[in-house]
């Protein structure tokens, strides 16, 4: 039933009522959806009918501008996403989780879900730079995964002064970095800054520091419809860079900064935000086995790691600026954030974390 009426976008996309009264059925369908991967995938379609929903509506295909909006979200979307995203332990509001990581499938299974391989399983507007776009972040996060997958090991390592081991995980940890800048570099091959903003960027957005909904969003028939206010979309909601940071012992300053970041960390799914912790409560794991070891090679690793870490940062800093800043210096990123000076402060103590010969 959710399924069909999301297959119905890209364009032609229903209509506004059309959307609502398609989705009418879902709290039962919340309700039967026993399996995980059926609750992630509810979760998921729900959060694109709702933002379709939202910001879809009376825009301009060509430039982007919404010319109508909903003053609320009807009963019969608000419920049942509401009743989804409980069932998943994740905020009614579309995710990075939903829009990227649960959002695609290999052309060929038997390949590597990398770029060539993989496509989208859902559309706003539709088109080849939203599909490029989101397709990158999908192969940075694949990329990515392995390395993911060994940060407590080599923690655990560390904290045995296992210098073999510390010394893998910060050689993998650079060509990692490396690879991830290499991908991310590859945006403007699919998708061109104009077009992400006029035309990818809005149904991304949510209800929190937005200057369309400045009270946040009422959903018809939860929180005694009261106004929920929720950040949009971002790579911020991705677990990679939190998880290095934690893993190379980098620690940034206190600030609107840190508690936006914080933040971010419960728009994770559930088994990542658990693992960033377990991740975080040994952040000084590797400094500190690289600090005592006194090996000039194995600081050497740990700096390059670092460097890679930071150069990551102000490469994607050069992408928001391309993307997003040169249209409107005072836009804020997809999660409603003053992104540029995150960005660059983050960067920027990053670098400082370097250890000295």
């Amino acid at each position: 039933h959710l399924r069909r009426a999301a297959r119905d976008l890209p364009p032609p996309y229903l209509p506004r009522e059309a959307r609502a009264e398609a989705a009418d059925g879902g709290a039962a369908d919340a309700r039967e959806a026993c399996a995980a991967e059926e609750r992630w995938r509810l979760y998921t379609v729900l959060s694109f009918l709702a933002h379709a929903y939202l910001w879809c509506e009376g825009v301009d295909n060509v430039g982007g501008q919404q010319h109508s909006r909903a003053d609320k979200l009807p009963r019969v979307l608000a419920e049942p996403w509401a009743a989804a995203a409980a069932a998943v332990r994740m905020p009614p509001v579309l995710t990075y989780s939903a829009y990227n990581l649960l959002n695609w499938r290999p052309l060929d299974p038997a390949l590597p879900p990398q770029l060539g391989n993989i496509v989208c399983l859902q559309n706003f507007l539709g088109g080849p730079d939203e599909e490029w776009f989101r397709m990158v972040h999908v192969h940075i996060e694949w990329r990515a995964a392995p390395l993911m997958a060994s940060v407590s090991a080599a923690q655990l390592a560390a904290r045995r002064d296992d210098r073999a081991a510390v010394s893998a995980f910060l050689d993998a940890t650079a060509e990692v970095l490396q690879e991830m800048q290499a991908a991310l570099g590859r945006m403007g091959e699919g998708c061109d800054p104009y077009i992400y903003y006029h035309r990818v960027k809005l149904p991304m957005s949510g209800w929190k520091a937005s200057d369309v909904y400045p009270d946040g969003l009422v959903y018809e028939g939860v929180n005694g419809e009261q106004p929920l206010q929720f950040y949009g979309e971002t790579g911020a909601q991705s677990t990679i860079v939190p998880a290095l940071d934690a893993a190379l012992g980098v620690t940034h300053a206190c600030g609107w900064l840190s508690s936006y970041l914080e933040e971010m960390v419960a728009y994770m799914p559930p088994p990542h935000r658990r693992a960033l912790r377990r991740w975080q409560a040994q952040a000084d794991a590797i400094r500190g086995c690289v600090e005592r070891s006194g090996d000039a090679a194995l600081r050497e690793q740990y700096n390059e790691s670092l460097r890679q870490l930071a150069a990551f940062r102000e490469m994607h800093r050069a992408f928001a600026r391309s993307y997003i800043a040169q249209w409107n210096e005072k836009e804020k990123g997809t999660g409603g954030t003053d992104f540029m000076p995150y960005l660059g402060s983050h960067a920027a103590t990053t670098r400082s974390s370097l250890l000295d010969g």
